[in-house]
């Protein structure tokens, strides 16, 4: 599944790696369904303004991809994702109970209401 095996340091910090990954990743998400939605709702073309996206700044894995978040990773229906995306978001909270990753608040905020929720 991974192209690449690195060693990050002692037992878990994969793990915990992971759930910063998927921090980043799943903020990526929001940002680009707020960015897209908003697009929509100002009457643009919303695949130019994803092309446009891809070959500035705002290019990323996700935005390159997004026909999979679109479609794929939402096979199972709107709930389980965001039910994954609750636990992922959880678990990053998690890392720093004193000071909780407010992207993961932004962020849980955006995909919910770009899943309809």
């Amino acid at each position: 599944m991974a192209s690449r095996i690195l060693h990050i340091g002692a037992v878990g910090s994969g793990q915990t790696t992971k759930i910063l990954n998927n921090l980043v990743s799943l903020s990526t998400v929001a940002a680009v369904a707020e960015a897209l939605r908003l697009a929509a709702d100002l009457g643009l073309d919303t695949a130019a303004v994803r092309h446009a996206l891809e070959s500035a700044s705002a290019d990323s894995f996700t935005l390159r991809h997004w026909d999979f978040f679109e479609g794929e990773w939402l096979s199972g229906g709107r709930e389980a994702a965001a039910e994954l995306v609750a636990k992922d978001l959880h678990l990053a909270n998690s890392l720093d109970t004193t000071r909780p990753p407010l992207m993961a608040d932004a962020a849980t905020h955006a995909l919910r209401r770009h899943l309809g929720l």
